[in-house]
């Protein structure tokens, strides 16, 4: 396992510091990709607090995380009416900041892009900005394959194989504009879509979830956030719809504890405390709750996502 680290620190490097990569593979970085208009910046008028008194937040909802399954479920609660508060220990970056530097990767990618499995077999690519992994994915938006909701209902979940988790997929996909009309392969998807029809192999155009626009081609580093804004990730889709709604943010808020109650024999989850260390605001203020324990939220009707 040691062994496999170090290997991946290795190319982590390489590919980082080498122009042969770049000439391989016809990609341009961040910092060669032309300078395109930066998209509209949403006001998520984020939460801020005093450093002298402790807060408690009434809530029906607390939803941890502002990724992908988090920005859906803040839209749909709020719509119906429930008060919700997203957290995310991430922050929000305007699109005229992105994309993001490769000096200040972590901001947008946890451990620098570089997270992976204990037994270090597998690397994982995980946002860490405010809208998660929607705002560092490459816009490409597929639907649970076939084949993978078949297995899950023989493994007892049938809700997959219905007519409902569909129904869910396509509204999904409706709100984000995913389309597969407007894609322009770079060269590597180019020699392997040549490839496929050579070989008579079958292949498909991945969609992407661009709002149907025409062409979207920025030349920008997707992974380090869309400068266009045009990418539908949460903090362009799903966060704003949501706080046309009532929905309330914060931001740099790392969870560290559920908090729970025994009532009527059940364990219901009541609310939500910070680590010990501060929360740093926009104004840069220090925020401490009761015990030093940090911000605790107490959820009205005890939901928790």
């Amino acid at each position: 396992m040691l062994a496999r680290t170090f290997l991946i620190m290795a190319k982590a490097c390489w590919a980082r510091s080498t122009p042969l990569l770049e000439e391989l593979t016809h990609y341009q970085s961040a910092v060669q990709s032309p300078k395109v208009q930066a998209g509209s910046a949403h006001n998520f008028n984020f939460m801020q607090f005093s450093a002298s008194e402790p807060t408690v937040v009434e809530t029906d909802v607390v939803i941890v995380g502002s990724g992908c399954g988090g920005g859906v479920c803040a839209k749909v609660l709020a719509e119906a009416g429930h008060r919700v508060l997203v957290v995310d220990r991430g922050y929000y970056f305007q699109p005229e900041s992105l994309p993001m530097k490769a000096a200040l990767v972590d901001q947008v990618l946890q451990a620098g892009g570089g997270l992976t499995t204990v037994d270090g077999s597998t690397m994982v690519i995980a946002g860490s900005s405010w809208g998660g992994g929607g705002s560092i994915n490459w816009s490409v938006s597929l639907q649970t394959p076939d084949e993978i909701r078949q297995e899950w209902a023989r493994d007892g979940l049938p809700v997959f194989t219905s007519t409902e988790y569909q129904e869910s997929l396509d509204r999904v996909c409706a709100v984000m504009g995913v389309n597969d009309k407007h894609n322009n392969f770079n060269f590597a998807n180019k020699l392997i879509k040549e490839g496929a029809e050579s070989l008579g192999w079958r292949f498909k155009v991945c969609p992407q979830n661009t709002a149907g626009h025409e062409e979207h081609s920025c030349g920008a580093s997707c992974g380090m956030g869309c400068r266009e804004g045009k990418k539908q990730g949460p903090a362009v889709s799903w966060l704003p719809l949501a706080a046309k709604s009532g929905a309330r943010f914060i931001e740099g808020f790392d969870v560290s504890k559920i908090t729970f109650d025994d009532r009527n024999g059940l364990k219901e989850a009541t609310g939500i405390e910070r680590g010990l260390g501060p929360l740093v605001t926009r104004q840069g203020l220090h925020f401490h709750a009761r015990d030093g324990l940090g911000n605790l939220f107490k959820s009205r009707q005890r939901k928790l996502l």
